[in-house]
């Protein structure tokens, strides 16, 4: 079964990466998909800059089919402070492939995004593991790999990775630290020359059902912005 994945995971490196565009407002997603539940969330990225400061608002909704299938639905505005408008529409399939019980938990995401002003179409298929790091810690990896289509679509392939290593306390607060990587296409691949962000983030519970997110990405190289200031809001039915 791992050889299969592993074997998986290289064909789906060969999809278009993300070009480094909006405040990042994505996540580490987890492949666990729970029978019946579904959310709401806001998040909200923040990017200090000389001139105007940049500004990407993201709204989900996601419900599961059964316990191995989940959709959700994303649209995204994002500008500056003073002028926002529609960045992208996305749907999302998520498709989880390991039992409650595995201590490596393993699955695979679908992506189709609609983008403004003439941007061309992506589609996307990530590869998503969750794991145990000794007794107190959890880590996650995702390998994310993109293909625009359309009249302006960029040719070649391309792909990125994001991770994270977190502990959560007896109180339920969790405590992390998360990375995002651009890494080219694999004709052109530079395991270090795109984007490279990296920095603490907490989950903190509110209320009842709900959650909140507060973090922020700190730029690990030239091509990266200095901070990208992150809070999403998050609604658990």
């Amino acid at each position: 079964m791992r050889r299969i994945l592993v074997g998986a995971a290289c064909a789906l490196s060969t999809g278009v990466s993300a070009e480094a565009r909006a405040q990042n407002t994505g996540g580490v997603f987890p492949p666990t998909v729970a029978e019946g539940a579904s959310a709401l969330e806001y998040r909200v990225g923040y990017r200090p800059q000389d001139g105007s400061n940049g500004l990407a608002q993201r709204v989900h909704y996601q419900r599961a089919i059964d316990t191995r299938l989940m959709w959700r639905v994303v649209g995204q505005v994002a500008g500056t402070t003073d002028d926002q408008s529609l960045d992208f529409v996305q749907g999302e399939l998520f498709w989880e492939l390991s039992e409650d019980t595995d201590a490596w938990r393993t699955g695979f995401r679908f992506d189709a995004q609609v983008r403004n002003g003439g941007a061309p179409e992506q589609l996307n298929a990530s590869w998503t593991n969750q794991f145990p790091v000794g007794e107190a810690l959890t880590g996650r990896f995702v390998l994310l790999n993109k293909v625009q289509i359309g009249d302006r679509a960029e040719d070649g392939v391309a792909f990125e990775t994001r991770a994270n290593l977190f502990h959560r306390t007896k109180g339920g607060v969790v405590l992390g630290v998360e990375t995002y990587n651009l890494h080219g296409s694999p004709d052109d691949l530079d395991p270090f020359g795109g984007r490279q962000q990296v920095g603490p983030y907490a989950v903190w519970p509110v209320a009842e059902g709900w959650g909140l997110f507060t973090g922020v990405l700190f730029g690990a190289n030239a091509e990266s912005p200095d901070a990208d200031y992150r809070l999403w809001l998050t609604r658990n039915f």
